[in-house]
């Protein structure tokens, strides 16, 4: 089953009509980049930094499509600026933090309370209070709490991101124990001279 879409014409249309009617997706497209050739090199990467508005339109749009169900009909609402510009981050692969977790915990807290911060991530006051203070160090699990409650990967910390490599790395070596000599005869530099 073929996807129509339609466009409703207010005047004269500088494409000629060509977009008058109902017809399938594939020739709409043929006929936009044919009426508008300049949209065949769009750089949507340029577009989206310059214009976070316009990313949001889009994944709000595919948000719609995704979500499609036969309740009740209407208008998704508008994605809010600063959520479209996570996402934008999260698309564009740039959302990472370098700041201690409890320095970016801290600015993801915001201006909202002990109580308010827990019951968003689904800590305990005191923890969230440990966490901040820097007396509590935080373990993968509540990194990915703290993550899905503000809508990002856990690699947003760097802290995730270093036990996710070292846990790599293990296994690696773990599994080919021969691949650790290399790596430890490049590290071990000035520290092994310390025990001649």
């Amino acid at each position: 089953m073929e996807d129509f879409i339609v466009v409703p014409v207010e005047e004269e249309s500088p494409d000629g009509g060509a977009f008058d009617k109902k017809i399938p997706w594939d020739q709409r497209a043929q006929n936009i980049k044919s009426a508008y050739p300049s949209t065949a090199k769009l750089d949507w990467y340029r577009v989206f930094s310059a214009d976070p508005a316009i990313f949001a339109k889009v994944y709000q749009d595919i948000m719609k499509m995704e979500k499609q169900s036969t309740g009740r009909p209407g208008k998704r609402p508008a994605v809010a600026p600063e959520d479209a510009e996570q996402y934008l981050r999260r698309y564009q692969n740039d959302d990472y933090t370098i700041l201690e977790f409890k320095d970016a915990f801290r600015l993801l807290k915001g201006d909202r309370s002990f109580r308010a911060m827990g019951h968003k991530c689904g800590l305990t006051n005191s923890t969230v209070q440990r966490l901040l203070d820097g007396r509590a160090r935080p373990s993968a699990e509540i990194m990915e709490s703290v993550a899905r409650a503000f809508k990002k990967h856990p690699a947003y910390f760097m802290e995730y991101r270093i036990a996710y490599i070292v846990a790599m790395l293990t296994y690696r070596m773990e599994q080919i124990p021969e691949a650790s000599i290399v790596p430890y005869m490049k590290l071990r530099g000035d520290a092994e001279k310390e025990w001649r």
